[in-house]
């Protein structure tokens, strides 16, 4: 009965994972089709505007709400039988602490919109983006935590493409400000699904707030915020430096880089947003054999799709960006191989974060970003900003490293087939570098 139970629970998982992987594979697709269309109408500072708002409304939501949403996956396994009381709770105590930094910024208002560059209305924005986006957040963690695949394929269905063409519609039609309509029409669409969470959970839940599901949400989430912060160093590090060292230009180069690399993370992390909670029902069982055995499986399909974004990624920016931007070939292989060390260290923090060991992914998380910041510092100024490229695969590289050396010291079973990982990390780095050398070949040279 038991592996019947089982067997159940890994169909309905890999299903789960098929099925919310094609859906943002569709989006993704959309969303790069966009890309020629926004920067002909979207002038490049409105652009950076609503770029600067997303950056900033992201860590915002760590910090509002204390990083609780984190620890909805782990909940829902520990409050299986009161899962609706534990989400309620999750839910009124991110309002009351969304509300209290909305106070005090409400006071200081003037100080902290000279900081940020904010308007009125975007401050406004900026809470109420928070508050509907946790909202979001909690309720398809929920759902992908059950593998409600189907409900999550119309969500994604819905908001991906349409949130693109209201952002357009949006921009044409706004006289001024019409990076508001990038923010708006990119968000909207996830503010409504956020509300309507919001209000089905509270009711499911009775509007329950009890203190035990608090400070269990706070006894994981609170070391996580360091975590969370240095991940978005490490992800945001790179530009702000080019943009002080070099120049703007450069810093956009390799912006689009980036962007376009980390497709391959997007896509991969709605997998891994499918085998997370997957894997903890496992670890609950004791039964790490078919976690080794499965995660093999998803090594290889990482190799597969690295492989193919880089064989595909020259011609897409020759077809899709301007002239400018075709330098951007060089970056996107070795800043590939940064998303898949990314993508990588997941399985190894999954096991920390099981085992309730959160205060280690802090420390693995700061040092890899402190040591990513000190490379670009370093090497920057002497090699150019083509050099952030490989500063960032180190610190990925380190990430993975490092939370890999502390899972071992948490938890020595064999999980995971780590040499075959490395290998794979090892093939797709001699692969990057092979490509790098044949754009000169096959392109032009710069």
């Amino acid at each position: 009965m038991h592996s019947e139970k089982n067997l159940s629970d890994n169909t309905k998982t890999a299903r789960a994972a098929l099925v919310n992987t094609t859906a943002n594979i569709i989006m993704t697709i959309v969303a790069m089709l966009m890309i020629p269309i926004t920067t002909r109408i979207l002038h490049t500072g409105d652009l950076g505007n609503a770029v600067s708002f997303f950056s900033i409304r992201n860590i915002c939501l760590n910090i509002f709400t204390l990083a609780s949403y984190t620890a909805v996956n782990r909940g829902l396994l520990e409050f299986h039988d009161n899962k609706f009381e534990f989400l309620s709770s999750l839910l009124l105590f991110n309002l009351v602490t969304i509300g209290l930094f909305g106070l005090v910024y409400g006071i200081f208002r003037s100080f902290f919109e000279s900081i940020l560059g904010f308007t009125p209305l975007l401050s406004f924005l900026l809470f109420f983006s928070v508050l509907l986006w946790m909202s979001y957040t909690i309720g398809t963690t929920y759902l992908l935590y059950h593998n409600r695949y189907k409900t999550m394929f119309c969500i994604t269905m819905c908001i991906g493409p349409f949130s693109q063409f209201l952002a357009i519609f949006l921009i044409l039609h706004l006289n001024s400000d019409k990076y508001l309509g990038r923010i708006i029409g990119l968000d909207g669409f996830y503010w409504i699904i956020g509300f309507l969470f919001l209000i089905l959970i509270l009711l499911k839940g009775h509007f329950t707030f009890k203190k035990i599901y608090i400070k269990y949400a706070l006894s994981l989430s609170l070391p996580l915020i360091p975590h969370l912060l240095a991940q978005t160093l490490l992800s945001q590090s790179d530009i702000i430096m080019i943009t002080n060292m070099c120049n703007s230009d450069k810093s956009g180069i390799y912006s689009m880089a980036y962007t376009i690399a980390m497709v391959l993370y997007a896509l991969l992390s709605q997998i891994m947003a499918v085998w997370s909670p997957w894997c903890y029902r496992r670890l609950n069982e004791k039964n790490t054999s078919v976690i080794y055995q499965y995660s093999k499986v998803l090594y290889f399909v990482a190799l597969i799709m690295s492989i193919g974004l880089m064989m595909i990624s020259p011609e897409a920016v020759s077809l899709f960006l301007a002239d400018s931007y075709h330098e951007c070939m060089y970056l996107i292989p070795i800043i590939i191989v940064g998303m898949f060390f990314l993508f990588s260290y997941t399985f190894f923090y999954d096991i920390e974060y099981y085992h309730k060991k959160t205060i280690l992914i802090a420390v693995a998380s700061i040092l890899a970003a402190s040591i990513n910041i000190v490379l670009n510092l370093i090497f920057i100024p002497v090699l150019g900003y083509i050099a952030a490229g490989y500063t960032t695969a180190i610190g990925y590289f380190l990430l993975m490293l490092l939370h890999m050396i502390f899972m071992k010291k948490i938890d020595n079973r064999k999980i995971y087939n780590i040499p075959m990982l490395f290998i794979a990390s090892l093939f797709v780095l001699i692969f990057a570098l092979l490509m790098v050398y044949l754009i000169d070949i096959f392109f032009y040279a710069i």
